[in-house]
């Protein structure tokens, strides 16, 4: 249902290519679809790098400092947004675990946590 549109977006994630091709392989997906998809993303690649180029080309053509400048002012707001939102997901997941108790051994089970700080007696395994 969504292998192949899957398949396209990951193309324009970082690491994405990598990752979806190791995975079609893994699944045993068909090969086919794979080099159908592969071709569509390759062409969506290719005509957003070219009119992208093509305008920022036309917009900076007498200056080429203020493009690349701008294009560095982009890279770096959009940078600074993913890590802010990667931070505030971590804070926030940090508050939610803050109240659970870590098991003394890593084969302790919460419930038997529970179980203790309630007086109730838990027998070894």
């Amino acid at each position: 249902k969504w292998g192949m549109p899957l398949i396209i977006i990951c193309r324009f994630i970082p690491g994405g290519r990598t990752a979806i091709t190791l995975c079609c392989g893994l699944v045993g997906y068909s090969r086919r679809r794979f080099v159908a998809a592969t071709a569509v993303a390759a062409v969506v690649w290719a005509l957003y790098s070219f009119f992208l180029g093509r305008l920022g080309g036309k917009a900076f053509e007498n200056n080429v400092w203020a493009g690349l400048i701008l294009s560095l002012g982009i890279s770096l707001v959009i940078a600074a947004a993913v890590e802010a939102g990667r931070r505030i997901s971590k804070a926030r997941s940090r508050r939610r675990d803050a109240g659970q108790v870590e098991p003394d051994h890593p084969g302790q089970h919460q419930a038997d946590r529970h179980q203790l700080e309630r007086g109730h007696c838990v027998a070894e395994e």
